[in-house]
């Protein structure tokens, strides 16, 4: 074996490391990458370090979007702290809550693990290839791993998805998670995210940004004299189908158990007796009860 003793160069001026470089020294890992390849050092969750790439240009557009309306900065300022004060819901069939609660070993986790386990059968094609292909575009070989929510000012979900809201602790997910601001499906449609095209700057947040995220999206819509409780039905408006819905779109790496759910609300009541039943058994160990009208 040849052993080569190259000469090191040293560059002048002060060091710059990358911020995606490895604190032991091992070199870059990518954005995609939630542990360093060489020494298996924890690098912070995929999602979220997108989300952080991008904050030059989700600040800029806020800043854009402020400086365009100057007339209603009192409704954004208030709009920020709605959006920063809401939380994530998940909603899910009566059914599932109810297992959620019952079986504590039992974890929500993604449609694509599911089905990859054959836990679950595929949707139809057509749903499932959009889903996997979404899911894909927008995170690699990552796409797995992604669970999505709803962020919600007042604790209920989208019943679209499911008339029970699991509401989840923020310390639990607020490491993991960051806020797009659409549904991913219609995002990567309206901006033709491709192979070759990836994903523009700008609409996706971490989740201590997400009032900034909600100034950028919303600010048009903005009216001098808005309430707070205006202002939450533009953070999430719930419309009669899941096409209708509007809202920003929580993406948690990895999934949960029971004991990331701090609340369990029924955004829809029961239709009927098997789902009465386990409503009124939820209510027992301490779902609240309410109905979003």
């Amino acid at each position: 074996m040849l052993l080569y003793n190259l000469p090191v160069v040293e560059l002048p001026g002060p060091k710059k490391r990358s911020p995606q470089a490895c604190e032991k020294g091992c070199g870059d890992v990518g954005l995609h990458e939630e542990h360093c390849p060489a020494c298996g050092s924890f690098h912070g969750f995929p999602n979220v370090k997108m989300a952080v790439s991008e904050l030059a240009s989700l600040e800029a557009a806020r800043d854009r979007a402020m400086s365009d309306r100057p007339e209603v900065a009192v409704e954004l300022a208030e709009l920020r702290r709605v959006a920063s004060s809401s939380q994530v819901a998940i909603n899910v069939s009566y059914s599932f809550a109810h297992q959620l609660v019952k079986q504590p070993k039992l974890l929500f986790t993604s449609y694509e693990s599911l089905v990859a386990a054959d836990a679950r059968r595929p949707a139809d094609l057509d749903h499932d290839r959009q889903r996997v292909a979404t899911d894909a575009l927008l995170y690699g070989s990552n796409f797995q791993s992604i669970v999505f929510g709803a962020l919600t000012p007042d604790g209920h979900g989208l019943s679209s998805y499911g008339p029970v809201s699991l509401v989840l602790r923020e310390d639990a997910i607020s490491d993991r998670a960051s806020v797009l601001d659409e549904n991913s499906f219609t995002f990567v449609q309206r901006h033709k995210v491709g192979p070759d095209r990836p994903p523009p700057p700008g609409h996706r947040s971490t989740w201590a940004m997400r009032g900034d995220l909600a100034i950028t999206k919303l600010a048009t819509k903005i009216e001098v004299g808005m309430t707070a409780d205006q202002l939450k039905d533009l953070v999430i408006t719930r419309g009669a189908s899941r096409f209708d819905d509007d809202f920003f779109e929580v993406h948690l790496f990895r999934g949960f158990s029971h004991k990331t759910v701090e609340r369990i609300l029924f955004s829809t009541p029961p239709d009927d007796e098997v789902d009465r039943v386990i409503r009124d058994y939820l209510q027992g160990v301490g779902a609240t009860e309410a109905v979003q009208q």
